[in-house]
């Protein structure tokens, strides 16, 4: 187990150091991530990483999913979870 702490902690060392090389910060109520591009710049005009990730997957369809367990009644549809 000491092993495993051992190997997590270089890795977050190494991703400190790394953020700190590019001047990574993230303002979470803006959802803006600010970092040197390649040419050293700072830019604040990132894709965030969700955005990314919803190109590999399809969007979760909740009105027809709802819809499907409502068994194509729109009134229990309509109801609030119980």
């Amino acid at each position: 187990m000491n092993k495993l702490k051992n190997v997590a902690t270089e890795i977050l060392d190494i991703l400190e150091k790394r953020r700190q090389e590019l001047e990574l910060t993230f303002v979470e109520d803006t959802h803006t991530y600010t970092m040197k591009n390649s040419q050293g710049e700072l830019k604040s005009d990132w894709v965030s990483v969700s955005k990314v990730i919803k190109n590999f997957y399809e969007e979760f369809d909740s009105e027809g999913i709802s819809f499907k367990k409502a068994k194509g009644d729109l009134d229990v549809q309509e109801q609030p979870p119980h």
